[in-house]
């Protein structure tokens, strides 16, 4: 993981990582969250968007071990709503969660693919996106809708969007 900061430099602010992903803020930008999809742990920091620091890692959602979701599955790509609830992509679990701010799962989406990869809001619409790469032993797709993008009227906006705010002008274009 690195961040890219408004003089545009590179800083690794947690090092050692395997693989992160569904990197988001919440609302006020004092919270980060990532999902470590080896270890199944969505993790949330403290924040402070003025610097860049992240510290105070600790655990936001932890898959449970009973595999209701399936053996494989891992926290994948998430997003926020206005409500602070985190919308989270189950790779390998075939739905997407809605967790509430202190962690609990309150919703769940089924959908008819393996592997959903993640989020993202389209007005009160989620747009969700599945892997498609992975075959079966046969060389064809392991689902009908491998690679398909998914959308769900979920009632609810997400979080305001986050921009750059260094100086893009310094940016090479190819």
């Amino acid at each position: 993981m690195f961040r890219l900061d408004p003089d545009l430099t590179l800083t690794r602010p947690i090092p050692k990582l395997t693989i992160p992903n569904g990197i988001a803020f919440n609302a006020a930008d004092r919270t980060m969250y990532w999902s470590d999809s080896p270890h199944k742990i969505i993790y949330q920091f403290d924040y402070t968007s003025a610097t860049g620091e992240i510290t105070n890692r600790r655990p936001f959602f932890t898959m449970p071990n009973d595999n209701r979701y399936g053996e494989d599955a891992v926290p994948d790509g998430h997003c926020l709503d206005e409500e602070g609830y985190m919308w989270t992509a189950l790779h390998g679990g075939s739905r997407v969660l809605r967790i509430s701010p202190d962690g609990e799962v309150v919703a769940e989406i089924k959908l008819p693919t393996l592997q959903p990869t993640c989020p993202a809001f389209v007005g009160e619409d989620l747009v969700i996106t599945s892997g498609g790469g992975t075959s079966g032993p046969d060389g064809k797709p392991i689902d009908e809708f491998a690679g398909s993008v998914f959308r769900v009227n979920v009632g609810v906006k997400g979080i305001k969007k986050f921009k750059f705010k260094g100086d893009v002008s310094k940016f090479r274009t190819v």
